[in-house]
């Protein structure tokens, strides 16, 4: 009985000791973050400036991922150098194309450029200074735009500008390239005065989300409540039919325009230098927006080009061979069908003496041409 006595309080310890372990809280280890989850990471800047530069949502979401797209190729970051425009900042951009020596090529419709222009340059001769140049250049693109006429699609959300700065040749490629790939993007022009990449987009690249359920809740009774989910799944719009863009050479003519004899006293003899015209007509097919080069031109030569029913690409219908590719573009409210043509004045750098006749190329979507050169 003594013993049963002494043990007892041993018994109680032990087993209080017992149950305070068991209820001590088990210590979880703290979750860890591997190496790549930075969470959401912009691969992009907007540059500071006043008024600051604005992008509406579609816009932000192409810019992200042309941005991704590119740092991951390249490792470096884009600079957003602007986005949507008002009158006073798209006057000012022209303006500053203006100051660099630019002539406004770039502006498809001629009418209106050639109004805001005038605005400048009425100005200048009045001796304003540049704020007030602006405003009376602004004054016009407003009137414009209350007329139904935009002369950029900065001014319609539609458009975002990137800089140069810092790109190498093979940089350039990579952003092309990317910029080209997503969705939305109709244009890609390497713009001068100042160097930038132009991009034009269209209005609405995100689609809509799906509707959720509806739930309706019918009145109470005393009894009980009855829930009824009724899903409701949208009419899908009819898909437009897509035109395949198409493009055909109908013709074309190679003639000598002029020579010149040089005397080649090294061998004694007289060598025939030839100047050309090459000329080329044609028909493209095309869906709105949609820009057809034409390609495979000599380097050297200077290019004239009739776009037909449809307008210059980045409305420029005249350049010289090599700086820049001559292209034609459907805008909105313009037919399927257009024709075209192009010359070009052509002068080689060799003699016809030495390599006799010689083929000029075309090509035109997937309508190519070889035309002989022959004196």
């Amino acid at each position: 009985m003594k013993l049963l006595f002494v043990l007892l309080p041993f018994a109680v310890l032990f087993i209080s000791g017992c149950a305070t372990q068991q209820t001590q809280p088990t210590k979880s280890s703290s979750p860890t973050l591997s190496p790549t989850q930075t969470g959401d990471v912009k691969h992009y800047s907007i540059k500071s400036q006043e008024p600051p530069i604005s992008l509406v949502t579609d816009i932000e979401n192409v810019v992200n991922q042309i941005a991704d797209c590119y740092y991951k190729i390249s490792k470096k970051t884009l600079t957003v150098t602007s986005g949507t425009r008002g009158s006073d900042s798209q006057a000012q951009a022209m303006f500053d194309k203006l100051k660099l020596g630019d002539n406004l090529d770039i502006y498809s419709n001629k009418v209106a450029r050639d109004q805001i222009k005038k605005a400048y340059d009425d100005s200048v001769s009045e001796g304003k200074g540049n704020s007030e140049i602006v405003a009376d250049m602004a004054a016009v693109i407003e009137n414009q735009i209350a007329a139904g006429t935009y002369i950029s699609n900065h001014l319609r959300s539609g458009a975002v500008d990137f800089s140069q700065n810092g790109m190498t040749t093979s940089d350039k490629t990579t952003f092309e390239q990317c910029a080209n790939s997503v969705s939305g993007v109709t244009s890609v022009i390497d713009e001068g005065a100042p160097v930038h990449y132009h991009l034009e987009i269209t209005s609405s690249v995100v689609e809509e989300p799906t509707q959720s359920p509806t739930t309706i809740t019918p009145s109470s009774s005393p009894t009980a409540t009855v829930e009824k989910t009724i899903s409701i799944t949208p009419t899908p719009e009819p898909t437009p039919t897509q035109i395949t863009p198409t493009a055909e050479i109908t013709s074309t003519s190679c003639t000598e325009v002029s020579r010149k004899t040089v005397f080649d006293s090294a061998n004694n003899r007289n060598l025939e230098y030839i100047d050309w015209e090459f000329r080329a007509t044609g028909t493209a097919t095309s869906y709105e927006n949609y820009r057809l080069p034409i390609e495979g031109l000599q380097v050297g030569g200077t290019w004239t080009l009739n776009s037909g029913d449809w307008s210059a690409a980045d409305g420029v219908s005249t350049g010289p061979g090599g700086s820049r590719v001559p292209g034609i573009i459907r805008n909105p409210g313009q037919p399927e069908t257009t024709t075209w043509s192009i010359t070009i004045l052509f002068t080689p750098s060799y003699s016809y003496t030495s390599t006799g006749a010689f083929d000029y190329s075309i090509r035109v979507e997937q309508a190519s041409k070889l035309q002989k050169c022959q004196a």
